[in-house]
């Protein structure tokens, strides 16, 4: 292992450039500014690093040039102040096989498309997500340490084909999370919000291999129109949190399959559902859940489902020419209702409507 308590500038471009198995450190008591070998090398530069200033004051060190290339841990920390990696203005990537942002971390990351090969662990510490994108690219889990659904904990983020990422918490992803491989989240019945703080039209892509597996749910949380992808889901809510007094409409593009059931958002008075179409907006501005003519299956053996419409606000369910096949509905705010169209339902359970 080494220790470096000054600025690094690497311009190799040598094949025979090593990383070894071991930990260089970065401890400098007045942070600055970092230049890495980034693509110059057709290898990592190093195996594990870690950045921890010695000065007992905040201190950053700032990538230039190009970006941080790394195949074991990119851990962030510092015990007496804050110490913080950033990209810089200039956007530069990083690549790391498991990043830890620990006590008194910070990782900046601007506009940087950041990839990990492991675990992602900001939960002690402080991830400046900005307009970055962090692609999860083997499989691994992540832990935040955010105040779940309401604030979101990534901008943008991917999940490769073929890579099972389970999520420790329930989360929210600001931009767009785009799902190519398996999203799970060890059977604790979390959430994963999509569009919390963005005018997003697709804030959640599911790819070809996407799935949402165990007990994981999607919640949309747009404030403007967006799009609701087809595929299959464990649960899904539909909430609009918008505070612009316009209304909201959430379109389908796809057949959707709801699987599961949770008792979630146990404000709402909702116990265990499948689905649930909820305005919790203000102003008072009507959410439209558009089927656009696709179908809606929300059944299983085990358990009777529910698709709750309402809220506090008018919600509004138009299901044009689809085919909707669920275990139980309950309209349960006055001002909301359905437009049941040319389409064709099938109800195992209840109907319940006071709108």
């Amino acid at each position: 292992s080494h220790t470096v308590s000054g600025t690094w500038t690497n311009s190799t471009t040598a094949s025979g450039w090593d990383a070894g198995t071991g930990t260089v450190t970065f401890d400098s008591a007045t942070g600055g500014t970092m230049t890495f070998a980034g693509t110059n090398l057709s290898e990592d530069e190093f195996n594990n690093v870690t950045f921890t200033s010695s000065a007992g004051t905040a201190q950053t060190f700032t990538m230039a040039t190009r970006g941080l290339r790394l195949g074991g841990t990119l851990t962030i920390s510092d015990g007496t102040s804050t110490t913080a990696l950033s990209t810089s203005g200039s956007n530069l990537a990083v690549t790391a096989g498991a990043v830890t942002i620990g006590a008194g971390g910070i990782l900046t990351a601007n506009g940087s498309t950041i990839t990990v090969s492991g675990n992602w662990d900001s939960s002690a510490g402080t991830f400046t997500y900005g307009t970055s994108t962090v692609v999860f690219a083997t499989t691994g889990t992540v832990s935040v340490n955010s105040g779940g659904l309401g604030a979101a904990s990534f901008y943008s983020g991917t999940v490769n084909a073929g890579v099972t990422t389970t999520f420790n918490s329930a989360m929210s992803f600001s931009n767009v999370f785009t799902l190519n491989g398996t999203a799970q989240d060890g059977n604790n019945s979390f959430i994963l919000g999509f569009g919390i703080a963005t005018a997003q039209t697709n804030p959640l892509v599911i790819g070809g291999s996407g799935a949402f597996a165990q007990t994981l749910g999607a919640e949309f949380l747009g404030s403007t129109t967006y799009n609701v992808p087809g595929g299959t889901y464990i649960t899904l809510f539909i909430r609009d949190v918008s505070a612009s007094g316009a209304s909201v409409t959430a379109t389908v593009t796809g057949n959707i399959t709801v699987t599961g059931f949770g008792a979630y958002h146990a404000e709402w008075g909702l116990g265990s559902i499948s689905m649930g179409i909820v305005n919790g907006s203000s102003p008072n501005v009507p959410l439209i859940f558009n089927l656009n003519g696709f179908n809606l299956t929300a059944s299983s053996p085990n358990a009777t489902f529910e698709i709750a419409i309402g809220g506090v606000d008018e919600s509004r369910f138009l299901a044009q020419n689809g085919t909707v096949t669920i275990g139980s509905i309950n309209v349960r705010a006055a001002a909301s209702y359905i437009d049941l169209g040319s389409s064709t339902w099938t109800v195992s359970g209840s109907w319940t409507n006071i709108g």
